[in-house]
């Protein structure tokens, strides 16, 4: 019997194509080690730093996804990751190469958050993004 062909790339297309529902349809959502995602929801509206922290388990790096899944997006990554030995996160790092906001050859380890860019971001780093229109005051 002849093996099938081209049959996993048939389940990795459905994974994929899963997972970017999951993504567009939660502003917030966990992919871990095991490649199992799911939505996280924080206890305000834009999550805390020691929030980010415990999901990917350290010091927290982001990782730009300027269109992703139709959205501008970030991956939040733990910082100290590859010193630490966490284990690769196939996943984020097809992710993260499919977006070109890595090196090539380059890898993501350990649980990833991905979320909508607007959530990390409060209104004085969007003024501050956008510029200063406030005048400055006179002598």
């Amino acid at each position: 019997m002849e093996p099938v062909t081209g049959a996993h790339s048939c389940v990795t297309d459905s994974l994929q194509t899963i997972e970017e529902h999951i993504i567009s349809k939660f502003p917030a959502v966990v992919i871990d080690t095991e490649g199992v995602a799911y939505p996280v929801e924080f206890i305000n509206p834009r999550p805390a730093l020691v929030e980010l922290q415990k999901i990917v388990g350290g010091l927290i790096q982001f990782v730009d996804l300027p269109d992703y899944c139709g959205a501008h997006k970030t991956m939040v990554i733990n910082e100290e990751g590859k010193l630490c030995g966490l284990p690769l996160n196939r996943r984020g790092t097809r992710i993260a190469n499919g977006n070109v906001a890595i090196f090539e050859g380059d890898s993501i380890v350990g649980n990833i958050l991905i979320v909508d860019r607007a959530l990390l971001e409060d209104e004085e780093e969007e003024d501050d993004l956008q510029g200063d229109t406030t005048t400055p005051p006179q002598p």
